[in-house]
């Protein structure tokens, strides 16, 4: 049996296991004959124990000179171009598929007693099963067009799970903040890969690589497409200035917000910044950018989380401190140092976010044994400077960039949206020459106003 082909089994291990299970539970859901929780929980840890004995093997044959590309084949051809399924199994890729795997693993059994007896049961673990597809496949994507199938993946699963309590508002509301951040980001990732395909000869990561784990290969306006895939981190990451979307994504259970804001799904951003470590390498632009924007990050988390009244929202905050520093490391040049903080810290915050609710349990408990409240801080009778509430309103309004995004950004964009649809009609009137109709207004007021009297006449009548 050659070496490619043992290579191509064991890669084909990472994704078969999780995804049959998927379309097992799926299924099963459908058809309306629900396994017990015990059999779906024995399930899914068996597929993602399968990915992480297999992406395990995958290390241990990596010094023995084996291919670090399998090509799974091709999907479609046009002339001299072919789309390659293929899968990259160099260290980086490895790495992320180990430390990832086990992290899941780890989820699913705390999951387990955490989510008994909920509504949501299955759906949860459906989810967590396409989120661990989604993130093996960014893990160990051979070219940019797969990445971009997993970083999907990834995105949608977190918005079902941030939405995952639909009985209150407030959940589904803060899904679809994160899914506008997420689709306006993810604009750069699109548009770095047409322009990979106009100015690159190829899209796989790896060619004539000149570090351990490199990806993207410097070309004709590499700065440009480092631009825009930057631009896609800074959503994923929720650095400077997206800081604000994650502490909204704390809505969902507590396992999710450990393994996706926690630990994996906020870290897929400093692993494309570590796929295109050639391209910042080579450009000092890129570089001081991305230390600009990481400090920025990290100023931004570590005030906005000195005053954050839950505990949730003061770890999520700590995540976005950590994630500048890592930003910080790979602009620097310190990719090796970058990948082992990377580790480290998910986790590191995955223990921390599975450890809050039993710690207000605990504290709780304390204080009923007190008899009153525990006070970390005591209020003090000096009075504050100018610049010192500037500062607090500056951490209390998570560095404005919430006004920034809304009211600079949103509605200027609205504005000019309504502008030109009210010109559109006007040329359509005009072309139409139909004066029957009344025009339409952009006031909700009139609106409304217009609505009631057609009602009132209409039961008069």
């Amino acid at each position: 049996m050659s070496e490619l082909l043992i290579m191509e089994m064991i890669a084909a291990c990472v994704f078969l296991p999780p995804s049959a299970v998927f379309l097992w539970l799926s299924m099963a859901i459908l058809v309306g004959r629900k396994p017990t929780e015990a059999v779906v929980v024995r399930n899914c840890k068996l597929a993602i124990a399968t990915a992480f004995i297999a992406a395990l093997m995958i290390l241990i044959l990596h010094p023995y000179g084996m291919e670090t590309r399998v090509v799974f084949g091709s999907w479609f051809s046009e002339g001299s171009y072919h789309y390659d399924i293929a899968m990259q199994t160099d260290l980086l890729a490895i790495s992320y598929g180990l430390f990832s795997t086990l992290l899941l693993y780890l989820i699913c059994s705390f999951s387990q007693r955490y989510l008994h007896r909920e509504p949501g049961f299955y759906r949860f673990y459906l989810v967590l099963l396409l989120f661990t597809i989604g993130l093996l496949l960014v893990s160990f994507s051979g070219s940019i067009e797969l990445l971009l199938v997993g970083w999907e993946l990834v995105g949608l699963s977190s918005i079902m799970l941030i939405a995952f309590f639909t009985q209150r508002p407030q959940p589904p509301q803060n899904g679809l903040w994160v899914f506008s951040i997420y689709r306006i980001t993810d604009i750069g990732l699109y548009a770095a890969i047409l322009y990979l395909h106009a100015f690159s000869a190829s899209t796989l990561f790896g060619e004539q690589s000149s570090t351990a784990w490199a990806g993207i290969q410097p070309h004709v306006g590499a700065e440009t497409t480092a631009l825009l895939l930057i631009f896609a981190v800074m959503g994923k990451a929720a650095l400077f200035p997206f800081c604000s979307w994650l502490p909204r994504a704390m809505e969902g259970p507590t396992p999710s917000s450990a393994v996706f804001y926690g630990a994996l799904s906020v870290h897929l951003g400093p692993f494309l910044l570590l796929r295109m470590s050639d391209l910042i390498a080579g450009s000092v632009l890129l570089s001081t950018m991305l230390v600009l924007i990481g400090a920025l990050t990290v100023l931004v988390g570590n005030l906005s989380g000195r005053v954050q009244s839950d505990i949730k929202g003061r770890l999520s905050f700590g995540a976005v401190s950590q994630l500048g520093f890592i930003t910080m490391e790979i602009g620097l040049g310190w990719v090796e140092l970058a990948l082992v903080h990377v580790i480290t810290h998910a986790v590191f915050r995955t223990l921390l976010f599975l450890r809050a609710p039993s710690l207000l349990h605990e504290r709780h408990h304390l204080e009923q044994m007190l008899g009153h409240h525990i006070s970390l801080f005591r209020p003090t009778v000096e009075r504050s400077s100018r610049l010192q509430r500037f500062i607090y309103r500056f951490s209390l309004e998570r560095g404005f960039l919430d006004v920034l995004l809304v009211d600079l950004l949103t509605k200027r964009f609205l504005a000019i949206v309504r502008r030109v649809d009210r010109l559109e009609r006007g040329v359509a009137d005009f072309i139409a020459k139909d004066k029957r109709l009344p025009p339409q207004s952009d006031s909700e007021d009139e609106v409304g106003r217009v609505l009631f009297s057609t009602s009132a006449e209409e039961s008069s009548s």
